[in-house]
């Protein structure tokens, strides 16, 4: 569990990668904090590598985001864990999110507000 405000990341966003494998940089982001929820509305690349991104989200292929971060101060709450303080370098398109978070893609005619044909929302 994170903290309220726990994340933090550098000016010049982080990493978007597959399967946290470093070499398969999708796109730089800049995330969003919303409230007490940190939000990522990016626009793939016209890319091979953004297009592929966009049809293994469509089929399900990958199905979450997995964070990579590096807890700075932590604790237990009702044991679990709880994150206060944290440095966020990277996000992950993964099969499997540990965090159980949820990805999808939208055609700029379904998200008419976005500035690109394929964004992920998370």
């Amino acid at each position: 569990m994170f903290a309220a405000g726990a994340l933090t990341w550098p000016a010049d966003g982080v990493i978007l990668n597959l399967s946290h494998d470093r070499r398969q940089p999708v796109v730089r982001f800049t995330p969003e904090q919303r409230g007490n929820a940190v939000m990522i509305d990016v626009a793939l690349p016209d890319t091979s590598r953004g297009r592929d991104a966009a049809v293994m989200v469509r089929n399900a292929t990958l199905r979450g985001l997995s964070v990579e971060f590096r807890a700075l101060e932590e604790g237990q709450r009702d044991g679990m864990r709880l994150v206060r303080r944290a440095s966020l370098h990277a996000a992950a398109l993964v099969d499997d999110a540990a965090y159980g978070n949820g990805v999808e893609v939208r055609d700029k005619a379904e998200a008419p507000a976005l500035p690109s044909a394929r964004t992920v929302l998370l």
